[in-house]
């Protein structure tokens, strides 16, 4: 049997976007309603639907999240990527990073795009920090933890948009259904 064709999804953002943000009262009614549900259980559905989701979209060459986030990097991404580059880690901070005012010891990337991103995407990929490496982190435990992420990165990711849509056609029905009807 052939190997399915994924969908290739760039240049499709705006669209991503508004689909995002016409689901976003109710997405935020399924993230309550998650909250009461068990933690485990949730983790194993969106590591099926992510690598489901993953198997139909090819992720390198959305590249959304190259234009649109901003990721974190550690000492550990800073000193592999200023070596890879060839440069000081003083000269690379101050070129590419800024610090990250909500956690002390971490930096964001300084502009968007991503400085590094080329026309076939990422020209360091090799050296790119672990938060890219990661993402869109659904394979990652605590699920839970990160919904309210998730609801954002929806208007970016198709992935997790897909993830997140399945989840809850899953676990609150094809339609969804609004707080009131909700099981108490």
């Amino acid at each position: 049997m052939a190997p399915k064709k994924k969908k290739v999804v760039s240049g499709q953002l705006g669209t991503l976007e508004q689909r995002a943000l016409a689901l976003y009262d109710e997405d935020w009614d399924f993230r309550t309603f998650l909250s009461e549900q068990d933690p485990e259980k949730v983790d194993a559905i969106v590591l099926r639907l992510f690598h489901e989701a993953s198997e139909q979209i090819e992720c390198r060459q959305c590249l959304n999240c190259c234009r649109e986030l901003s990721p974190q990097f550690d000492d550990t991404d800073i000193d592999r990527f200023a070596k890879g580059l060839g440069m000081t880690v003083k000269a690379y901070t101050d070129r590419y990073l800024i610090e990250d005012d909500d956690e002390p010891g971490m930096y964001l990337m300084r502009d968007r795009p991503c400085p590094f991103l080329g026309k076939d995407g990422c020209m360091h990929y090799e050296l790119r920090p672990k938060e890219c490496a990661d993402y869109p982190h659904l394979e990652n435990k605590d699920f839970l933890c990160r919904t309210m992420s998730v609801i954002s990165d929806q208007g970016v990711c198709p992935i997790v948009f897909q993830v997140y849509q399945g989840l809850k056609a899953e676990l609150w029905g094809k339609k969804g259904r609004k707080k009131r009807d909700r099981p108490v």
